[in-house]
């Protein structure tokens, strides 16, 4: 996971403004570094053993994760929790179909 994060460092401090770049999408660099190093099973290893709080929005109801589908659900839950809004973008990730932070 380490390493993960230092990928993710690494291509934000290649860019001119850093993490404030325009161009920069830190949920699909994120996502993308997780789809790459998580191994396949990873959904069933983390089911009821990975606790994932998300807010829905814009109701602010929150709502307990534990249960993941597939490899891409866990993903996506992941992804949701590291969203900063402005920061990350604009447009909020979307979890089960439901934007959520």
């Amino acid at each position: 996971m380490l390493e993960i994060a230092l990928g993710v460092v690494y291509v934000i401090k290649s860019k001119k403004l850093g993490i404030f770049d325009p161009f920069l999408r830190i949920s699909q660099l994120i996502k993308k570094y997780l789809e790459n190093n998580l191994p396949e099973n990873i959904h069933e290893l983390c089911t009821d053993r990975l606790f994932i709080n998300l807010t829905e929005f814009p109701s602010r109801k929150p709502f307990l994760v534990s249960k993941y589908h597939c490899k891409s659900d866990l993903i996506d839950a992941i992804v949701c929790t590291t969203f900063i809004p402005i920061i990350f973008g604009f447009i909020p990730p979307i979890f089960r179909g439901k934007v959520s932070l």
